[in-house]
């Protein structure tokens, strides 16, 4: 299995991937939910390195909002990028789905789909954030829980590691498409263990 292909060191690290086949869920994980009025805002993220990225968040009309990352980089212009997104209140959590066609990288050019993040609450004035892992849902594929599409690397790609390093015989998946229903999505989603599911765990402290 490829190493974490939307691997986030931060939040704003989802605009520019290290591979150019990314997770995505053909539906989304429900309709839009009301705007949720806690996450307006500005959030810094809480970082031991001294990190400097900042979330503004706003909603843009009763069912939608909006993010807007900002990174300072030391000696460098602003990384700046604005995500439109909309929410999915469950039993289990507040979801975020982000929708592939509204991102401006060039990862998702003529890409359909939505990418999910989990948010919880670590206290009021503390949120965390973070991305729903393809390994889970890979088992979950390949076991029937979820209806999807693997899309396995074809031997001798470029990109494929050095045959020595493989068990032997071994598929290497390289895309992962979720094509079930958003009322399956929401049952798996219930019924599992979310601190497993969702990984790249990030925490955000409010300034304003």
């Amino acid at each position: 299995m490829r190493t974490h292909f939307l691997r986030i060191a931060t939040l704003v690290s989802l605009l520019s991937l290290a591979s150019c086949c990314p997770m995505l869920s053909v539906n989304p994980i429900s309709e839009p939910s009301t705007v949720e009025t806690r996450l307006e805002g500005v959030w810094k993220l809480h970082s031991k390195d001294n990190e400097k990225v900042f979330l503004h968040i706003a909603p843009v009309s009763e069912k939608r909002m909006t993010v807007l990352m900002v990174e300072h980089k030391a000696g460098k212009e602003l990384d700046i990028q604005q995500v439109p997104f909309h929410l999915s209140k469950l039993k289990s959590g507040l979801y975020i789905n982000i929708d592939a066609a509204e991102l401006p990288a060039d990862e998702f050019k003529n890409k359909t789909g939505y990418i999910f993040f989990r948010i919880n609450w670590k206290a009021p004035n503390m949120l965390g954030t973070a991305m729903l892992d393809e390994e889970p849902i890979i088992d979950a594929i390949k076991g029937g829980e979820l209806k999807g599409e693997l899309q396995y690397k074809k031997r001798g790609a470029a990109s494929e590691q050095p045959k020595a390093s493989q068990p032997a015989g071994r598929k290497i998946v390289e895309c992962v498409t979720i094509t079930d229903s958003p009322g399956n999505i929401r049952k798996f989603l219930e019924t599992h263990d979310n601190q497993t599911l969702f990984t790249d765990h990030l925490n955000w402290n409010r300034i304003d």
